[in-house]
């Protein structure tokens, strides 16, 4: 390597690097939330009792037993069969979640691109990329825009799910031998 490629290689670092941790932190963070409100979402559906959703949240839902994408297709199911005016007023609902659950699994698990030319294309239109190898090699490529959007989106799905959450009601439905 030389000392030009070396300077190139420090200063992809002071530029790119920043850029991307801070843009993974964003979008992880709003991911997490967006799951814990999910979890709240369907603990609540099965108890109404703080304790046992608790339980669940903990023992269930909050663990490496259930992945986003399982909580994702529970959650879709509750929604349709219980919340059809929620479903039919956000058609996008389902497909939102799944699209925000890509971007997480993105930004969570494809490295940085740290090429030159990723660096080059950063100091010029302020773009970060990711690689993904998946049967081929392919960039997955953002700007500050593409990234507030997905952040917007995030903030759109958790917004209305905890509208759900506070429609749900407080006291058990009568059990069928009432």
């Amino acid at each position: 390597m030389t000392e030009d490629e070396k300077n190139k290689s420090i200063k992809i670092k002071l530029t790119i690097e920043p850029a991307s941790a801070l843009a993974r932190g964003k979008i992880i963070n709003q991911a997490a939330l967006l799951e814990s409100v999910m979890d709240i979402y369907i603990s609540r559906h099965f108890s109404k009792e703080p304790i046992r959703q608790l339980e669940m949240i903990e023992l269930i839902l909050s663990s490496s037993r259930i992945t986003f994408e399982n909580k994702r297709q529970v959650f879709k199911f509750l929604v349709d069969k219980y919340e059809p005016e929620f479903a039919k007023r956000n058609k996008s609902y389902a497909n939102d979640l799944d699209t925000l659950n890509r971007q997480r699994n993105i930004f969570a698990h494809y490295p940085l691109n740290v090429a030159i030319e990723a660096n080059e294309l950063f100091e010029k239109h302020r773009t970060i990329s990711f690689i993904k190898f998946k049967n081929a090699t392919a960039l997955e490529i953002y700007n500050e825009k593409k990234i507030d959007q997905y952040l917007k989106l995030f903030n759109k799905m958790i917004t209305q799910i905890i509208e759900l959450i506070e429609k749900q009601p407080d006291t058990p439905s009568p059990s069928p031998t009432t």
